[in-house]
């Protein structure tokens, strides 16, 4: 049932096996904790899983009637361990029957999936990120403003945003990627405020757009 507590009992079992296996793991140990190709400082797998919760859930989880926090989204998620150490050794998380069906439209009080918000709240924090993605306000888009409901109890839209970046990162996302993750978003919200009217024409039914610098930006 929704609301009944699956998201958050998830996050915290998978924060008690990151813990056990830390520990487990011998953390203070430095060989080998360097990348060979950045020099940078190499994250562990016990991170890796727990920040992987972060991006999905801002991708697959929105405000609902009944949660501010509701998995639209399936899951499945396998951890694997040295059974002899007791530390985890590799991980997968499968998504299925993602409801594509509230980004084009939502109920009335409910939103949109919360990457957009975050986004829009990140624009905000950064004028760089507003300035190359063209991103304004969340009342500013028909896939956001539709229902009547921007904000959620609960929700911190910059904290969040913060936090997805940071999971990009730590997962292994490049900068490319994160850079056409980012034009996606912005271009399904563009696309969203494209205006069509009634052709002109008498002999067929068609369609035309009225704001084409919407259609050039998306």
């Amino acid at each position: 049932e929704s609301g009944a507590g699956k998201t958050e009992a998830t996050k915290i079992f998978l924060q008690f096996i990151a813990e056990v296996s830390s520990q487990a793991s011998n953390p203070t140990k430095s060989d080998g904790n360097v990348d060979e190709k950045t020099g940078n400082e190499k994250v562990s797998l016990q991170e890796q899983i727990l920040k992987a919760n972060p991006l999905m859930e801002a991708f697959g989880n929105a405000k609902t009637l009944r949660n501010n926090n509701s998995s639209r989204f399936g899951k499945w998620i396998e951890i694997k361990f040295n059974t002899q150490k007791g530390t985890v050794i590799g991980g997968s998380i499968i998504q299925y029957l993602l409801e594509k069906s509230r980004l084009v439209t939502q109920a009335e009080g409910e939103r949109n999936y919360h990457i957009f918000y975050n986004f829009c709240a990140g624009a905000l924090m950064d004028t760089a990120v507003k300035d190359k993605f063209c991103v304004g306000d969340v009342e500013d888009y028909h896939y956001l403003n539709q229902s009547g409901c921007f904000y959620a109890d609960g929700i911190n839209e910059e904290r969040d945003w913060e936090d997805v970046l940071a999971s990009m990162e730590v997962i292994g996302i490049g900068l490319n990627e994160i850079d056409d993750i980012l034009r996606t978003l912005a271009g399904i919200m563009h696309l969203g405020n494209i205006v069509f009217e009634k052709g002109a024409s008498d002999y067929e039914e068609n369609s035309e757009v009225t704001n084409s610098d919407m259609l050039e930006l998306a």
